[in-house]
């Protein structure tokens, strides 16, 4: 989110470790690179000046995940589904490979589980 070259805009496995990784994803390779995750804000903000919405951390967000809720929500503003017990993650993490590093990717997990690659973003809203 932000720019065309996921490198300016998002930490992922070819440069979230030690040096600039080349060639196919590898676990071994980015285990090796000492891959991780980085402070907030080393990249370019996207269109909105938020940073980091793309790579880096799973972002935890408020809706309940439902495999299918898609293919009947509603157009404008889903809201997510109304039941389940996993809640959706978004983004992907450093250790992932570029095409995977959008919004739009939904993972899910259960809100107890705890894991590095895994955060949330804190927000206000101002209203008026």
């Amino acid at each position: 989110a932000g720019s065309n070259n996921v490198g300016e805009v998002a930490w992922y496995w070819k440069n979230s470790g030690d040096k600039e990784l080349n060639g196919d994803w590898e676990i071994d390779k980015i285990i090796d690179n000492n891959c991780k995750t980085h402070p907030v804000g080393q990249k370019q903000p996207n269109e909105l000046g938020l940073y980091d919405m793309s790579g880096n951390v799973w972002e935890w967000c408020n809706d309940l995940y439902a495999e299918d809720y898609y293919n009947n929500s509603p157009t404008n503003d889903p809201q997510g589904s109304n039941s389940g017990s996993y809640r959706v993650l978004r983004g992907g993490d450093s250790y992932y490979d570029s095409n995977l590093l959008r919004c739009s990717l939904r993972f899910s997990s259960d809100p107890s589980y705890s894991f590095n690659y895994f955060g949330f973003r804190v927000c206000s809203v101002l209203v008026k």
